[in-house]
């Protein structure tokens, strides 16, 4: 809920490594807005970095997610869920 700003100037190769540090210690997503120096906006969502070889634990049972479910995904892939709010028909 408090917009993060930074007094410097990021470069593009630094995005990355400071939206990790965010997320990371917020343990959530966060949503991104990039000002470009052109006055380009854009606007994306930010996950928290995977961490490699984090083991849960044995006892741990997984959440069941109601209405989630899919086939032929690799484990570790990032899936994306939509819902579709609306429709439309295109016209002439």
């Amino acid at each position: 809920g408090e917009p993060y700003a930074d007094d410097r100037q990021l470069e593009r190769c630094e995005l990355r490594s400071v939206l990790d540090q965010i997320t990371a210690g917020l343990g959530t997503a966060v949503r991104v807005e990039v000002r470009e120096s052109d006055g380009t906006t854009y606007a994306d969502i930010a996950t928290p970095p995977d961490t490699v070889g984090d083991d849960p634990p044995e006892t741990a049972t997984p959440t069941p997610r109601p209405g989630i479910n899919g086939r032929g995904f690799h484990p570790g892939e990032e899936v994306a869920v939509a819902y579709v709010l609306c429709t439309q028909t295109a016209g002439a």
